[in-house]
């Protein structure tokens, strides 16, 4: 009876219909029973495809997407068409040949076996049979879109389209759906795959008469196995796997997994044993009077099978600097495991304060996980209440960083703080003191004075003194009879400069049109950039411009666009004239091992001398790479032996020769050099050639 009543089940969708009401009280008596069950057809064997994220049987692309995690692979098309550069992979890229990226891995046996097995898998899901009539043919005129579909075999004879609303899946985790497809499959840009009950990615299967496309900003969800191309837009993500048999894979998503065996793998629960809905949860504090606080703590829970990763918690929002994570989750939580994190709200004003919570962390459904913060401040508490102010009207939090910036050697910088007591009653123990690394730089030159009354303040004053070059922290602690508050802690930066290097007469950050961009990680490269537009500020041309580049982190280097110091102090250098009222927009590289990102840096510009890149008797090196770079760039590769130093000349008309600034030295034994313009070279490449010299 069982067995019957499944049959019938996979003919009708999990939508409510007549005669799912009609059944409603027969489910609930046989619902343990059906949960043991496998809906739908028997799963594909992917045979040794499943050990790919991406396979193709032409070229693999990207503009700069986000991270694959997993193997990727093309045959029978040489290595050369895989355009994914290697930080882009979590995995293993294999190839035909040797002319692939720098890591992959050649194995042209496994790949051969791996299109074989495409083939097989292919062919399988095609020739499913019995043949799909009813809801399963054509369902909703071809527009699965707005549907909840349960497990079974569905058939489109046109193109199969998910647009105008998202598609569900509703089923176990061993249930089982397969789509064929005589034509294309569409999903929307914006548009989801949506998984409930259970059901798994990885029982779920596309198989494609020519191409699939994955719109902007989508979520697939499952295995595609296309006769032709497949792409996946900018910003879209996907857990499963695209497989192309004759066409290529273009990828320009967020990310690519393959599928794992749990749908979710973070829980989130406040309070513990009740599950929280990413996006939707709102966790309110209550009435909280200013001057108190309370707090709530949140469980994380790994129910998936793989480790937990990446987890981190931010909180953004119009009363943010109310809410604070006191205590902070672990960064990984094995499969089955839970860590714990709490948020603490300290309302300074009356009324509703809101923000918003963010748990980054690599469950691909639910990254990141989001959370509404709220709480209502009321009347002020019978304790004292300190805001510490700087400059007067901002507040710091605890633990904030005040940095006095750049100072020349042999002078000083100030900067006055206020406290506030927003309590009712007496702010007192007022003292101050500076620890850490650098704590004999700073001084207190004026001091608070206590008790503080309620809503009253007062003020003292640091001092900055620097005397070496470079970047100078120490710990400023103020002890005060807040319990929420003591100490109140502040970390104290500068930086001690050189004269020569702060005055400059002629160059100005252009700061009309967004002088300094903002820095980011660029996925292709594995580089921070940002930009830097500098204008000519007097009336006479400059030979050349440089950039002075202040408050680096001691793991970070000015990447392939310098290697030039004074003092310690990096810096980059245009070496071509700059006429009055003229602009250089500098394109600037750093190299952070951990990939972290870090504060921008600061600029200082000044006018200098051109510096006349020669060399003689370099030895001519053949480029096997040249090839259009985004926003404008131009992508150089060559060959080259490790430690060794190279120079990239380039010229418009093939006669008149420039020299890139500066010469390269040769990281690994393959090279790949990318011309974005100033202040490698004097302009964005247009028409341009090259060539490349190994020095002696």
């Amino acid at each position: 009876m069982i067995a019957h009543l499944c049959k019938r089940l996979q003919n009708i969708f999990v939508e409510p219909r007549p005669l799912a009401r009609v059944l409603t009280p027969l489910l609930l008596a046989l619902a343990i029973p059906l949960q043991l069950l496998a809906a739908g057809p028997a799963p594909l064997n992917l045979l040794t495809t499943a050990n790919f994220v991406i396979l193709s049987g032409a070229a693999i692309t990207t503009t700069g997407g986000g991270i694959i995690n997993g193997n990727i692979g093309a045959s029978p098309i040489a290595g050369s068409a895989i355009g994914v550069p290697c930080s882009q992979i979590n995995g293993t890229i294999y190839a035909v040949d040797a002319s692939g990226p720098p890591c992959a891995v050649i194995n042209a046996t496994l790949l051969t076996q791996a299109k074989n097995d495409l083939t097989t898998a292919y062919n399988d899901a095609a020739g499913r049979t019995p043949v799909p009539s009813g809801p399963f043919l054509n369902p909703n005129g071809g527009n699965i879109g707005g549907l909840n579909l349960v497990p079974g075999l569905y058939k489109f004879t046109t193109t199969a389209l998910i647009t105008g609303s998202d598609v569900t899946l509703t089923g176990g985790p061993n249930d089982v759906w397969i789509f064929q497809c005589a034509a294309d499959l569409q999903l929307g840009s914006g548009i989801k795959v949506i998984l409930a009950g259970g059901a798994l990615a990885k029982n779920i299967f596309w198989q494609v008469g020519t191409s699939a496309v994955l719109g902007t900003t989508s979520v697939f969800h499952g295995t595609i196995l296309a006769n032709q191309a497949i792409t996946m837009n900018t910003g879209s993500t996907m857990e499963g796997r695209a497989l192309a048999f004759s066409a290529g894979v273009t990828f320009n998503g967020n990310g690519a997994a393959a599928p794992t065996t749990n749908t979710s793998g973070i829980v989130v629960q406040q309070p513990l044993g009740t599950n929280l809905v990413n996006g939707v949860a709102t966790n309110g504090f209550g009435s909280v009077a200013i001057g108190t606080n309370t707090t709530l703590t949140f469980t994380i829970t790994n129910a998936g099978i793989a480790n937990l990763t990446g987890l981190a918690v931010t909180i953004d929002g119009t009363n943010a600097s109310m809410f604070t994570v006191t205590t902070n989750p672990a960064s990984s939580v094995i499969p089955g495991g839970s860590t714990t994190f709490t948020v603490r709200f300290a309302p300074a004003s009356s009324g509703l304060q809101t923000a918003v919570l963010h748990i980054a962390n690599n469950d691909i459904n639910n990254n990141p996980f989001n959370l509404t913060l709220t709480g209502t401040g009321t009347g002020l508490g019978t304790v004292p209440g300190m805001v510490v102010q700087q400059p007067l009207g901002t507040n710091l939090l605890n633990g904030a960083t005040n940095n006095f910036s750049q100072v020349v050697l042999g002078t000083n910088s100030s900067l006055l703080f206020t406290i506030t007591n927003v309590g009712s009653a007496s702010l007192t123990g007022l003292g101050i003191t500076i620890d850490g690394a650098n704590s004999a730089l700073f001084t207190v030159t004026a001091n608070p004075t206590a008790p503080v009354i309620a809503g009253g303040s007062t003020t003292f004053t640091v001092q900055f003194a620097p005397v070496s070059l470079g970047a100078k922290t120490a710990v400023l602690h103020i002890a005060n009879n807040d319990v929420n508050n003591n100490p109140f802690n502040l970390a104290l930066a500068g930086t001690g400069t050189d004269p020569s290097v702060i005055v400059s007469t002629n160059i100005v950050i252009n700061t009309n049109t967004a002088g300094i961009s903002q820095l980011l990680l660029d996925p292709q490269t594995g580089l921070f950039t940002n930009n830097v537009l500098l204008t000519n500020s007097s009336l006479n041309t400059v030979a050349a411009v440089r950039l002075f580049i202040l408050n680096l982190p001691g793991d970070v280097q000015v990447y392939d666009a310098s290697g030039y110091t004074t003092n310690g102090i990096p810096y980059v250098q245009y070496n071509f004239p700059l006429a009055p009222g003229a602009t250089v927009d500098f394109r600037i590289e750093y190299y952070r091992p951990s990939r972290q990102p870090f504060p921008t840096p600061t600029y200082v510009p000044e006018d200098t001398t051109a510096v006349t890149l020669t060399f003689a008797n370099g030895t001519g090196v053949m480029i096997d790479k040249q090839m259009p770079f985004r926003g404008g760039g131009f992508l150089v590769g060559f060959h080259a032996i490790p430690g060794r130093s190279y120079a990239v000349q380039y010229s418009s008309d093939l006669t008149t020769w420039l020299t890139a600034d500066p010469f390269i030295v040769a990281p690994a034994n393959y090279v790949q050099w990318i011309d974005q313009g100033p202040p490698k070279t004097q302009s964005l490449p247009a028409n341009r050639f090259y060539r490349v010299f190994q020095l002696p």
